[in-house]
């Protein structure tokens, strides 16, 4: 049931353009949205070079990692505020806390889902990135594919 209606969520909200849906938002970065949940991103992707398997691969690998974590211990905020997971070829991911907000497990597998979504609809162009965590009307992590 939703605590207040749809329109009431910040001026633009992600969660008005509906799931899975992007909006450009400057010159490379795109807002994009978590199916069913208040989390979204603004992704900017920085270099497509490497290649979009390998950025699936490791997306799919870490969302894993943290359903595997929300599966045994419950959703939680992330000790250290701290993500890290490798990948392939030398390529990880890493998210961090940002300011006086922090990161739950939760948050970060939707954050995870909807990253994985954006790489997957953008195709060839996937690559390394940096992008903004949101839940609600809050930024709660940082992160960066390299």
């Amino acid at each position: 049931r939703r605590t207040r209606p749809l329109d009431s969520l910040a001026p633009r909200s992600p969660a008005v353009t509906g799931p899975g849906s992007g909006i450009g938002i400057g010159l490379n970065s795109v807002l994009w949205c978590a199916h069913h949940t208040r989390t979204y991103l603004v992704v900017t992707v920085t270099s497509p070079r490497i290649a979009s398997n390998v950025i699936l691969n490791l997306i799919d690998d870490a969302y894993t990692n943290v359903m595997g974590h929300l599966s045994f211990h419950g959703d939680s905020v992330i000790i250290d505020g701290m993500f890290f997971w490798a990948g392939e070829g030398g390529v990880n991911i890493h998210t961090f806390n940002d300011g006086n907000h922090q990161q739950t497990w939760g948050v970060l597998s939707s954050a995870l889902y909807a990253l994985g979504d954006f790489m997957f609809r953008i195709g060839t162009e996937a690559g390394a990135c940096y992008f903004t965590i949101t839940d609600g009307n809050h930024i709660v992590g940082r992160g960066v594919i390299t």
